[in-house]
């Protein structure tokens, strides 16, 4: 049995080893509406560059009249300049110089009216809001009633109220770098400028196997004779896309040696193409005379790298890697077992393995004196809030009801037995936050 740091160290050694060709692997994608939902928290795979100007024209940012600023200056309530109204233009049209077909003149005392986002009439440079004017419309000579003349009562600064072309976003300019893992706003940014597809990186492999002669499934109508609901195995799948990762179901195998290795047998013979990164297993890894993964693994071949943890819960979780294949978690069979191993053994190796940031554990005030186990490091479920944490009751590895209202993991350290009221103490999340990652960009950096 090894302590939790030693552990850590081994499987972020196997996937520095592994991550170079790992991140070799890439896939494009479209953020097309239909399809986008597939792109969030994906890692991009190459900058991704704007080739357009954002705004692509000046517009307006306001309804109200494009005018020349200079002629504005002098304007005051006690002395309003008179502007004439020669034309109108909306969104989505240009201003071409005429009104119903005929040319019209134009001079610095002339006005267009302008709708939000209309592009700017050529030589105008600012735009007066509507309810700052006085607006004359002469119904005797015009039944539309459209504006005549408007009297300004205050002076426009040169490119009042205008969005001016690449203010937002600019030809060549970095919307963002290499190894960014993608989120919503980044999905609008690429829309902004017209770019419609994605290039990432692959995501991890996961291929899970529940183990166990008592497990049914978790829909089963009754539960008789020693049985238990495999509850782990909807967890384990509905939360591995959560940590950056796909995975594969590949079904219950009973306590049974030879069913376990054909099974394994054949996914690791599987096309390299679909070939998982991690061979995920639960139950059957302790010292019981039915605990026969971590026989079966030595005997396909896998180098255990370790198997037993001073932990709690999940002391028993095995790592263990294929030459040239991929590795190897044997996770205890508990549900609570289960939810430790993939949060601190198997996320890090995930994020590793993709090039991120190690995450930060956040530092909070324990509200209640918390009694653990000497000598191990202890992962209890937590209620966090404001900088406060307190342990939940039920840290039981088979009790699942005390997750429930969790929201956060604790980790108490090997050293302590109990650990004071008003104590320091690190917690993490239940699941890891968005994070950009390690990899070199050609401005050293991300984003």
């Amino acid at each position: 049995m090894i302590f939790y740091h030693e552990a850590l160290n081994r499987i972020r050694k196997v996937a520095h080893a592994k991550q170079h060709s790992f991140l070799k692997l890439t896939e494009t994608l479209s953020i097309e509406p239909n399809d986008v939902q597939l792109v969030m928290g994906r890692i991009l795979a190459e900058d991704m560059i704007s080739k357009e100007a954002i705004p692509p024209f000046h517009n307006s940012s306001m309804d109200g009249f494009a005018v020349h600023s200079e002629v504005t200056l002098a304007a005051s309530e006690q002395n309003p300049i008179s502007i004439s109204v020669k034309g109108i233009v909306y969104a989505g049209q240009v201003f071409e110089g005429t009104v119903s077909g005929e040319a019209v003149s134009l001079d610095h005392f002339s006005a267009i009216e302008i709708m939000t986002g209309a592009p700017m009439p050529a030589g105008f440079d600012a735009v007066v809001k509507i309810e700052d004017v006085e607006v004359i419309r002469d119904v005797t000579r015009d039944v539309s009633g459209k504006a005549q003349t408007i009297k300004i009562t205050a002076p426009l600064e040169p490119g009042e109220h205008v969005r001016k072309k690449g203010t937002d976003f600019s030809p060549g300019q970095k919307l963002l770098s290499t190894g960014a893992a993608l989120s919503a706003e980044h999905i609008l940014g690429f829309a902004t400028v017209g770019l419609g597809q994605v290039k990432v990186f692959k995501r991890p492999k996961i291929a899970l196997i529940s183990t166990g002669n008592e497990l049914v499934d978790h829909i089963a109508d009754s539960l008789h004779g020693g049985m238990i609901r495999n509850a782990t195995a909807p967890y384990l799948m509905s939360a591995i896309p959560l940590f950056g990762a796909e995975a594969k179901y590949y079904g219950t195998v009973k306590d049974d040696t030879d069913s376990f290795k054909k099974l394994l047998s054949e996914i690791l013979t599987e096309n390299l193409r679909d070939q998982p990164d991690i061979i995920l297993t639960t139950g059957a890894v302790s010292k019981g005379k039915l605990d026969f993964v971590p026989g079966a693994l030595k005997e396909l071949g896998a180098e255990i790298l370790f198997h037993g943890v001073a932990i709690r819960p999940g002391r028993p979780l095995l790592f263990g890697q294929f030459a040239n294949g991929p590795v190897v978690f044997a996770v205890p069979g508990n549900p609570i077992s289960t939810a430790v191993a993939l949060r601190f053994f198997i996320s890090p190796y995930l994020r590793t393995l993709q090039g991120l940031h190690d995450e930060l554990e956040s530092t909070v005030v324990l509200s209640e004196t918390t009694e653990k186990a000497k000598g191990l490091r202890c992962f209890w479920k937590t209620s966090m809030h404001s900088h406060h944490a307190k342990s939940l009751s039920g840290q039981e590895s088979y009790r699942v009801s005390t997750l429930l209202p969790a929201n956060a993991w604790m980790i108490l350290p090997e050293e302590d037995e109990s650990i004071a009221a008003g104590s320091i103490v690190q917690t993490l999340p239940l699941y890891p936050s968005v994070q950009f990652t390690d990899l070199e960009t050609e401005d050293g950096g991300c984003c």
